[in-house]
């Protein structure tokens, strides 16, 4: 459907080197000293730099490299590697004390997946660690989290409040060498998606699996709902921008293909009322970056034709080329949370919650200490707010010159 032949040949490259293998590395040797600058530096700014640097060396053509090329690249890999195993070092008292504690970790995203999935522990950088419990184990998180040195800016009474069922963080500081520790009460949280998804969280639970990391038992997700989830997250919160998703996407349909089992998966996403969303990051996924996805699982998950053209007008590729979006670039990311909704009853709640989110929503997000006043904001000016908002994204994305169905073949 994507066909990104279009794109720059350091983006080309980058495309063809980050994939999983086999490697169709014939666009490396067009690149110039300029081209092997812009490469280095657009995999930099994605945080791909290790997994680049991993390949080239691996494939043996790290030489075709400028050396001030190699040494950044080097630099970069390194310092992850680093990194990592300084959190694994971390981490090993964290998972320990929480099961002295009587909490199961369930983990997820990046920490399962450079164990899991990558050749190399260094290829999966993360910023922080992702934990799904159950929201009655919060009180008992924070308890044994408190005497490692690590603390949250949610009081006690907040804790366990229905209102921080996204995420709770715990970090000992705001060194870049730090452990940050995520914790959720279930896979969507972002409270533009909790109304239209249907996720069952007792059954994420009861279909979990063992893992062994940092030397501690700890569970991750079975493997069809490990990756849902990355979908969702594409969607959820970054509006289908930004590259190493989709990487993560595609080395997990490589690596783990026989522990996917596709029919579950589609089932699974038409339970969750997700099909669109997941379609769409299957799709990017192996159009760009050849992920192992089957055909008739593209097919059963696709939505009506008119539709998918819709979204294809919506996803623009420099968004996911680019991490660091600028606020004037969320547009097509923001206006895509509506049309990938499945059913016109998500799409109603989506535009309630998103209007009338609630009065405790309104004193945190506009930090108004009057209940008044929030209840001012909750009536009028914040929905007059998103109605103006949406509709100023809706149009830029109307006009705008450069969007992905440029690059369709």
């Amino acid at each position: 459907m994507f066909s990104p032949t279009t794109l720059a040949l350091p983006d080309q490259a980058l495309l063809m080197v980050i994939r999983p293998p086999p490697h169709d590395l014939s666009s490396l040797h067009r690149l110039d000293a300029a081209g092997w600058a812009a490469l280095a530096a657009r995999a930099t700014s994605a945080n791909l730099a290790p997994l680049l640097f991993y390949t080239l060396r691996h494939e043996g053509v790290l030489d075709l490299a400028p050396a001030e090329v190699r040494q950044r690249l080097s630099e970069e890999y390194y310092a992850s590697v680093r990194r990592q195993l300084l959190f694994s070092t971390e981490l090993e008292p964290v998972l320990a004390t929480l099961r002295s504690h009587g909490v199961v970790p369930l983990l997820l995203k990046g920490v399962v997946l450079a164990e899991t999935t990558y050749p190399d522990v260094g290829l999966r950088p993360m910023a922080d660690i992702d934990i799904l419990v159950h929201a009655a184990d919060l009180p008992r998180v924070r308890q044994a989290l408190q005497p490692l040195g690590y603390y949250t800016t949610a009081t006690g009474a907040e804790t366990n409040d229905e209102f921080f069922n996204g995420e709770l963080s715990f970090a000992k500081g705001t060194h870049t060498e730090t452990l940050a520790l995520e914790f959720h009460q279930n896979l969507v949280h972002h409270w533009n998606f909790t109304a239209p998804l249907k996720i069952d969280s007792d059954a994420l639970w009861q279909r979990a699996q063992p893992l062994t990391l940092a030397g501690q038992p700890v569970v991750q997700l079975a493997a069809e709902d490990m990756l849902l989830h990355l979908c969702l997250h594409r969607a959820m919160h970054h509006g289908f921008t930004g590259l190493p998703g989709y990487v993560d996407i595609a080395w997990m349909t490589a690596t783990q293909r026989t522990r996917i089992n596709w029919e579950r998966l589609t089932a699974r996403a038409r339970t969750y009322q997700a099909e669109a969303i997941v379609f769409l990051a299957l799709q990017l996924a192996h159009d760009l970056l050849g992920a192992a996805v089957p055909e008739n699982t593209l097919r059963a998950l696709a939505p009506a034709p008119w539709r998918q053209r819709l979204l294809l007008r919506l996803v623009d590729l420099e968004l996911i080329l680019t991490v660091d979006v600028a606020p004037a670039q969320e547009d097509a990311g923001r206006v895509l949370n509506v049309a990938v909704i499945d059913t016109l009853p998500g799409v109603i709640a989506w535009l309630w919650q998103r209007l009338f989110p609630g009065v405790r929503w309104q004193k945190t997000n506009y930090a108004l200490d009057s209940t008044i006043h929030a209840y001012a904001y909750a009536l009028l000016l914040h929905p007059l707010r998103i109605v103006g908002g949406f509709a100023a994204r809706a149009a830029r994305v109307a006009l705008r010159s450069k969007a992905f169905s440029q690059y369709r073949s």
